[in-house]
């Protein structure tokens, strides 16, 4: 009976050394998969998938970079011909970023993004960002020698923008709400190329429809919690010029029926900002007595900025701060009564902005 339980232990033993064996053999003929770009031209979808090759290692601790170029008149054909190119099976369990062409995102997301929701081994965080013009540009961009790794270009996007797959998908899905992404751009200085966070990408639908830079944009990460994006300089004969970042912001959006009619949104943004770069004149007062001035002027500044942004996707009849949601969430009963108008209301949405900002001293250096 012992010598019947030893030989069977013994068995077990060896199929579990040999599965593992085999499992070692399967890596290399796979692809880890960790960033996609799609672009579309005349018709075609052109994919750019950069993995990590076991196949060809640099060395024995580190696979190789892998980066392929592939098309079809889907995306989902496009990819299969990574099979058909390579020998090796694509992964997609560890991608980290989807980057959308200019073009691609505009002629409509539905038609591709599918795949990167249902299909068995794609993760709902994928980053999802948006380029002018080719968006393999960001993804073939080198640095030296080597390809840039997606996991850097993964770390560009704010986690508190929410620029993933699942919101994306989540704000598509419901039909009131509209998507955006993040926007990152090739900068090439000296023959030398960079990739930043440039904006955002806003949708209407399932469709680009404008790009937010500058002030829009910084705006737009405010509103959407997310700190350290720009910078915003103030004026005034009390402070000189003074240099604003902010360091943490806290937005909380509510909406209130009044009379059972009357819809307006309610703003509050818990703002602490900072200074890095302050003018000479700052030195003249202490910085208790001139910081209520910067927090005033840096307030009702914010406050302009945020509502721009706001009345532009307004206008443009997009709900990409979620108003829609959070008015179901609060008057469930009030808005399947508006629903139907929803269209019509949301270009003349009535809402207030206000903003509680702290200032703390730092970077005192005059300019």
């Amino acid at each position: 009976m012992n010598r019947k339980l030893i030989l069977t232990g013994l068995l077990i033993c060896v199929v579990t050394l040999l599965s593992g064996c085999s499992e070692q053999q399967q890596l290399h003929q796979k692809l880890i998969v960790q960033g996609v770009s799609i672009d579309r031209n005349d018709e075609i979808y052109k994919v750019a998938v950069q993995a990590l090759d076991f196949q060809n290692p640099m060395n024995e601790d580190e696979p190789s970079i892998k980066l392929m170029e592939v098309e079809g008149i889907s995306v989902m054909e496009a990819l299969d011909n990574i099979s058909k190119q390579t020998s090796l099976r694509p992964v997609y369990s560890q991608n980290l970023v989807l980057i959308l062409g200019e073009e691609a995102a505009k002629s409509g997301v539905s038609n591709f993004i599918d795949f990167f929701v249902r299909h068995c081994e794609t993760r709902p965080k994928v980053q999802i960002c948006v380029s002018k013009g080719n968006a393999s540009e960001v993804i073939k961009i080198k640095s030296g020698e080597k390809f840039l790794k997606s996991k850097n270009i993964h770390d560009l996007v704010p986690i508190e923008l929410n620029s993933d797959v699942l919101h994306f998908v989540s704000n598509l899905k419901n039909t009131k709400t509209d998507p955006w992404s993040a926007w990152l751009e090739v900068e090439d200085k000296n023959g030398i190329k960079s990739i930043h966070l440039k904006g955002v990408g806003i949708f209407k639908e399932d469709h680009l429809i404008d790009f937010l830079e500058g002030e829009e944009a910084f705006g737009f990460m405010i509103l959407k919690g997310v700190p350290n994006f720009g910078s915003c300089t103030l004026n005034s004969e009390e402070c000189g010029d003074v240099t604003c970042i902010i360091d943490k912001v806290v937005p909380k959006i509510n909406a209130e029926v009044q009379n059972s009619e009357v819809l307006k949104f309610y703003i509050n943004l818990d703002i602490i900002a900072s200074t890095f770069s302050l003018d000479k004149n700052f030195y003249t007062h202490s910085f208790e007595s001139i910081s209520e001035v910067v927090e005033k002027k840096l307030s009702n500044k914010l406050g302009n900025i945020c509502s721009d942004v706001i009345n532009k996707t307004l206008k443009l009849g997009i709900d990409v701060f979620e108003f829609s949601k959070i008015l179901r969430n609060t008057y469930p009963s009030y808005f399947k009564k508006i629903e139907s108008e929803w269209n019509k209301i949301l270009p003349n949405l009535e809402y207030k902005v206000s903003q509680d900002v702290k200032l703390k001293a730092t970077g005192k250096e005059p300019v």
